[in-house]
């Protein structure tokens, strides 16, 4: 008899899933900024040292005030605000420690017998100083005069230093505190002249004049227009 047998069944094949790749999101670098460094100047140690451009009354580039340091390192203690009295509009005192740890104490002019013409008011005192120098220091060759160590400061680098006229000399007192505690409470000399052998000196205590004898000692202070 035949056998017909078990049937066989056909098995379908359990497909596959093709799995897509995820794909990789690439990332730009976040860039990075390049910082110049600021320049620095170089000191005499060689270090860095901040640099100024700023515009003041002592390196010329700004209007002066009473009290401000000048040019020249002194103090300014007066500004023309009216009629100007020449080219110049400040008048500059050179500070207490102008001549060194302390103020020269010296005569007028010693031997002078004459009348050398000198003014008394506010603008005269360089040309006050010019004819005591140019008179006084011949005369008197072995003597430091008052004029003649004024004149030949040089502070600031400047050479128009003199010594003030009797007017002056009274605006310099008058505002001696803007100025600062800068003066001796004692006699100033000016480059005034009273007679042939008297010449005018401050008391910088009292505010008073006194006609001196030319060969007496007085405290000297320079001062300068500009």
């Amino acid at each position: 008899m035949w056998n017909k047998g078990t049937p066989t069944t056909s098995t379908t094949p359990t497909p596959t899933t093709s799995t897509t790749p995820t794909p990789t999101t690439s990332t730009t670098p976040t860039p990075t900024t390049s910082t110049t460094p600021t320049p620095s100047t170089a000191g005499s140690s060689g270090g860095a040292v901040a640099t100024s451009s700023a515009k003041t009354c002592a390196n010329g580039g700004a209007n002066c005030a009473v009290g401000d340091i000048g040019p020249g390192g002194g103090v300014i203690f007066y500004l023309q605000t009216g009629t100007a009295l020449g080219t110049w509009k400040y008048l500059e005192v050179a500070p207490s420690a102008w001549n060194g740890e302390n103020e020269p104490v010296l005569p007028w002019c010693p031997a002078l017998l004459s009348n050398l013409g000198t003014a008394t008011s506010v603008g005269t005192g360089s040309a006050n100083t010019q004819k005591i120098v140019s008179q006084c220091s011949d005369a008197n060759a072995d003597f430091s005069v008052a004029a003649k160590v004024a004149s030949s400061y040089r502070g600031g680098g400047k050479s128009d230093w003199f010594l003030p006229s009797k007017d002056e000399l009274k605006l310099l007192f008058e505002n001696r505190s803007a100025v600062g505690k800068i003066f001796s409470a004692a006699q100033y000399w000016s480059s005034s002249q009273d007679t042939s052998v008297l010449s005018w000196s401050l008391d910088f205590n009292s505010g008073v004049f006194t006609a001196d004898v030319n060969g007496i000692d007085r405290y000297v202070r320079p001062i300068r227009a500009f």
